[in-house]
């Protein structure tokens, strides 16, 4: 059967059962927003854009800082672009019917990647699916969707207190035309994370980690994109952009042309969802994101099958059950079986290496970043490889981090053993992994 939509506010991919949503405890966050209706594709505001205050409420400041925090109306910005040759998502799908005996299995609220791969497959097996989100057509990533705004999802969620806090990755990119690219026009640039400053200079935007992603459209259009791969407060998208320029001007790079801006804003880390509460959750709102790269869409797209099975299955026995009544009272307990589709302990113990590493990261200088990079590509291809495409085991991750200390210089070496005896992150990856 074929998923509906329904136009709606952009909130994170997850599967609802058809149960009362419990409020979220704790203090609410309300923020107000200027923004600029007029010109919102652009940087600056130009004289004819008008401004308007939002008044825009989060569950908590954690949920906040998902959403974008102080970055937001850029993620925003990235989220409305306009992309005229691409459909939007209700000339695509059917609107959901209204008519009171139209009653749906499943509603995915999300249109992201995950969202959708969750429902064409849970649609696959029979269900009637609903899918709740944005009116807006896919936005132009290239490669990649780099807003994870699905993890803002305090408002339908519950999440472990206590858990590691949040942290952020944040990007901004250009596709430009360019005279001297310094880069082979068939080959895309996964990391540069060299100093190309003449002169060393001291400035806000340098004391934060960054490196370089470079993908040619041809030999004289480039995508750059300059990424802070983690920090605990999110490095402005201004500063960001000012960096990024020092450093196409200190290789040499003319930009002739400017076609298209892009703000990419992930959370990273924090804790994961309440499993004993009855919503579900799915891709950046289920933690599914790699704490240390960002990267989720590979594992949103390939556990969305099994994922809508355990979620048809269990659909399926209140169905088949004769007594209604308990079937609702137990379905909190029974959902735990999806969760612990997504959540193996293989995969907590994984996150919690992980979360160990973003961490390490999020505390490194320039030149501490640059010395745990020079090491960690110097390492087996399947061991770093790996490592980023999360298709290592636990086990394996062990095996990583000890090659990892060797190949390391002394210094890093210090590090990393003030890290995992200082830090809670190696305490609690520890007892993560003895299960304790």
């Amino acid at each position: 059967m074929e998923c509906v939509n329904f136009g709606a506010r952009n909130i994170p991919a997850m599967a609802a059962f058809p149960s009362p949503t419990k409020r979220l405890s704790g203090k609410r966050v309300t923020r107000w927003l200027h923004h600029d209706h007029s010109c919102l594709p652009t940087l600056r505001a130009g004289p004819s854009c008008r401004s308007m205050a939002v008044q825009e409420e989060f569950s908590n400041e954690e949920d906040y800082i998902k959403a974008g925090g102080s970055n937001l109306l850029f993620v925003q910005m990235q989220q409305k672009k306009s992309m005229e040759n691409q459909s939007k998502i209700a000339d695509k799908l059917s609107p959901i019917s209204l008519e009171e005996d139209s009653v749906l299995d499943l509603v995915v609220i999300g249109c992201g990647p995950a969202g959708l791969s969750l429902a064409a497959e849970s649609a696959k097996l029979g269900l009637r699916v609903g899918l709740i989100g944005p009116d807006l057509p896919f936005t132009n990533n290239y490669g990649a969707a780099t807003v994870a705004s699905g993890a803002a999802s305090g408002k339908l969620l519950q999440y472990e207190v206590g858990g590691p806090s949040v942290s952020v990755q944040t990007a901004y990119g250009v596709e430009v035309e360019v005279e001297n690219n310094p880069y082979d026009p068939s080959l895309m640039v996964f990391m540069d994370y060299r100093d190309y400053r003449k002169q060393p200079v001291r400035c806000l935007e340098a004391e934060y980690p960054t490196f370089l992603y470079a993908m040619p459209m041809s030999p004289t259009r480039v995508f750059f994109e300059e990424t802070c791969l983690a920090s605990k407060d999110a490095m402005p998208f201004e500063l960001l952009k000012k960096k990024l320029m020092s450093r196409l001007d200190g290789m040499g790079v003319r930009v002739i042309k400017t076609y298209e801006e892009e703000w990419s804003c992930i959370p990273l880390g924090g804790s994961l969802p309440n499993t004993e509460h009855k919503n579900l959750a799915f891709g950046a709102a289920a933690c599914m994101v790699h704490p240390t790269t960002g990267y989720s869409i590979v594992r949103s797209l390939s556990e969305a099958p099994k994922y809508a099975s355990v979620i048809a299955r269990i659909l399926n026995q209140g169905i088949n059950s004769k007594d209604t009544v308990a079937y609702e009272r137990n379905i909190g307990n029974i959902s735990i079986q999806a969760w612990n589709t997504l959540w193996l302990e293989e995969r907590k113990r994984q996150r919690a290496f992980f979360l160990f590493g973003l961490a390490l990261i999020s505390q490194l200088d320039i030149e501490g970043i640059r010395t745990f990079f020079h090491t960690f590509f110097r390492l087996p291809s399947w061991t770093w490889q790996g490592f980023l495409g999360s298709a290592l085991s636990s086990t394996d991750l062990i095996l990583f981090a000890f090659y990892m200390f060797i190949i390391a210089p002394n210094n890093m070496k210090v590090c990393l053993i003030r890290h995992l005896l200082c830090d809670p992150t190696g305490a609690s990856m520890i007892r993560t992994y003895l299960a304790l």
